[in-house]
């Protein structure tokens, strides 16, 4: 588990200037060492234990298998679809397996890991935007794509722990091109000002709430200043890689509130989300609203590319499993996430601190990119979740499974 988060968060970063240069795609390199890596996942844990499920949410995980599964062999018979078949079914078999993982060890990860972690992450992450935007600087790209995704891991460390990780973090989404990053970052950090985010285990007492208050209107105008400065000087420096990167990220976001304004041109802007979503929706009848298409659905779009994941994650979900898996899925995320942040409870880890705010960051960045069965991550902070619920309701001396 540990080389999953070293090389999902720190090596694979560090390849992603590889792809604006179409040298290499590193997503190739991520899908050969992810089936021999849930096998050790799988042997370490012990077979025995695997294979019993501990919590609604895995039970609904093996539901959407077993329809899949089932479902899906029209799509080999008459498509030949293998490839996407055990895909569909390795991303649900993954989840599970991730979840149990957090199930099993979310107490057992240290501080001192998260913090020497996150800091390879953020210095991978940092380094990778200054190796793109530098090519970017050169002309040597025509696409300017970041591994931005990783931001959301290091705002729920840093909303914990370090005000200046979070401001770096803020800094790197913005000049990353990705808006989905951007608006989940934000909604992470609004639910851990608001509250949102975990359970308090202690009472707001008046000098605990003008010392709050003192600390975040101090940490906002640091923010607010340190953004009119980098602003003030992308404007003296219009030439620059960072100041075009700049440049594309806003005026991507502007292009969006444009349209959704003048309620034209809102396809071009989407980046083609919505033709996704017509040709996705195109393809459905009545059986597939009801139990999907099954593993293997894969839809071909106007530019003749087959994909067989769409960027909004409800509506793929759907596409292979049914609106009521994909309603059922949502609503039990919700649930955990819900049930976490209201059962109140002392001595939290940092893990259990961190975990609902990645998953609200990852829920919303999934109304985006095809994102949560794909990340490990999510399903692991989910099994910590729900294992943190489960431990404080026992300790109560009430025993509650969920």
């Amino acid at each position: 588990m540990i080389f999953y988060f070293y090389f999902s968060s720190v090596f694979l970063p560090l390849l992603s200037p590889l792809r604006n240069l179409e040298v290499l795609d590193p997503g190739l390199i991520r899908n050969a060492l992810l089936p021999p890596l849930f096998i050790a996942l799988v042997f370490s844990i012990g077979l025995g234990r695997v294979l019993k499920p501990r919590s609604g949410t895995q039970f609904l995980l093996v539901g959407m298998f077993l329809l899949g599964s089932i479902v899906g062999v029209q799509n080999i018979i008459i498509d030949e679809s293998y490839r996407e078949y055990f895909s569909h079914l390795f991303q649900v078999s993954s989840a599970y397996v991730m979840f149990l993982v957090g199930w099993l060890t979310f107490k057992n990860w240290s501080e001192k890991f998260w913090k020497h972690f996150i800091l390879l992450a953020l210095i991978s992450a940092l380094i990778s935007s200054a190796l793109t935007i530098g090519a970017l600087d050169r002309g040597e790209i025509g696409r300017y794509y970041t591994a931005a995704y990783g931001f959301i891991l290091i705002s729920a460390y840093a909303a914990n722990s370090s005000s200046s990780i979070t401001l770096l973090a803020v800094l790197g989404s913005v000049v990353s091109n990705k808006r989905a990053v951007v608006l989940a970052i934000i909604t992470m950090l609004t639910a851990k000002f608001m509250g949102f985010a975990g359970a308090r285990s202690r009472v707001l007492t008046y000098r605990r709430f003008i010392s709050f208050s003192l600390k975040f209107v101090f940490f906002a105008l640091v923010s607010v200043a340190t953004v009119l400065v980098f602003v003030a000087w992308v404007n003296q420096n219009p030439t620059t890689g960072v100041s075009k990167a700049y440049n594309i990220s806003v005026n991507r976001m502007i292009d969006v509130v444009d349209a959704l304004q003048a309620r034209s041109g809102l396809e071009e802007a989407a980046s083609g989300r919505y033709q996704e979503i017509e040709i996705a929706l195109g393809g459905m009848n009545e059986v597939n609203y009801f139990i999907g298409s099954g593993a293997g659905w894969n839809i071909q779009l106007e530019n003749g590319k087959n994909v067989q994941n769409i960027h909004f994650s409800p509506l793929s979900i759907a596409a292979v499993y049914g609106f009521p898996i994909a309603i059922s899925f949502y609503a039990m995320i919700i649930f955990v996430y819900l049930r976490f942040v209201f059962i109140r409870r002392r001595g939290l880890t940092l893990t259990e601190r961190m975990a609902p705010l990645y998953v609200l960051g990852a829920l919303v960045h999934s109304f985006f990119a095809y994102s949560l069965f794909i990340d490990w991550l999510f399903f692991f902070f989910i099994g910590v979740m729900s294992r943190s619920v489960q431990f404080e309701i026992k300790s109560r001396g009430v025993y509650h499974n969920a």
